[in-house]
């Protein structure tokens, strides 16, 4: 199973919708998907989906249900694990609650072919470890000045403090793909100049009416429309995944030895660093 984070500097670029409906395209090209919503406190997964969940990720952390038990069927090759909106302390999850839930997600290493986990946004504890702990991180970000800025920062904390430099650009909510590729572009040259740092591209998604329709309606718009310009989009980028983001599992630390002294380590270092 390969475990991607997808996230963004910023809320509002996108990053549920990018989410739901590249797992979509995967689940349609034969691979099984699993989503994970780590947007805690302000989860919508089910919501793009249009599903009702009745069991979610806080029962499994109050250890009420099994993890299994609480994974939703959406389609055959699409599953949801779930979280609930407006939980305060899911944000303020321990290092200990955050560290047996990967515990019990690698459980299911067999099971999918892919985990996409629709994390928050900026420099929360919750953002940084499941971008520390997963194989991969896909960046969502869009034309927008502040978030191309936050979304750097992101990158700049990520690859300086946590060492994750397995990071893919994707480019959401843009005119064209020429407006997409010198966003790319002046994106990249500023990360390999400043951080040494270069990132792949996953590709872009257009601005596209029936998305925001789409989302009115509680529907994913690869299901909504699956010949509308964002659901060719999704496709394209589905069709790249596996290139922009190598996870050979030979080359890979084994998450399943994350060990506390290793986050003890990186909080102290990011404590220490008043520029971090």
């Amino acid at each position: 199973m390969k475990a991607v984070a997808i996230t963004s500097g910023k809320g509002g670029v996108g990053k549920t919708n990018v989410t739901v409906n590249l797992g979509l395209a995967l689940a349609d090209a034969g691979r099984r998907c699993l989503l994970l919503d780590a947007d805690m406190g302000l989860a919508n997964l089910d919501v793009v989906l249009g599903w009702a969940s009745h069991r979610t990720l806080l029962d499994v952390i109050e250890q009420r249900v099994s993890l299994e038990s609480a994974i939703a069927r959406v389609e055959p090759r699409l599953h949801l694990l779930p979280s609930p909106s407006g939980v305060l302390k899911l944000e303020r999850l321990g290092e200990d609650q955050r560290a047996r839930l990967v515990e019990d997600i690698e459980r299911l290493r067999d099971d999918y072919d892919v985990l996409l986990v629709d994390t928050g946004s900026g420099l929360t504890e919750n953002v940084l470890f499941f971008c520390d702990w997963a194989d991969g991180v896909v960046l969502v970000t869009e034309p927008e000045p502040t978030a191309l800025t936050d979304g750097y920062a992101l990158v700049k904390v990520l690859s300086q403090s946590y060492d994750v430099t397995n990071i893919a650009l994707l480019v959401n909510q843009v005119e064209s793909s020429t407006q997409a590729a010198q966003i790319r572009d002046r994106f990249g040259s500023v990360c390999a100049r400043h951080l040494n740092l270069s990132l792949p591209y996953l590709g872009n998604v257009l601005s596209d009416p029936t998305l925001p329709q789409a989302v009115a309606e509680r529907r994913p718009v690869f299901r909504a429309d699956s010949n509308s310009p964002a659901s060719d989009c999704f496709r394209r980028i589905a069709a790249r995944f596996d290139e922009a983001l190598t996870c050979d599992p030979a080359q890979l630390r084994d998450r399943r030895y994350w060990t506390a002294r290793r986050r003890e380590q990186l909080q102290r270092k990011i404590s220490l660093d008043p520029m971090l």
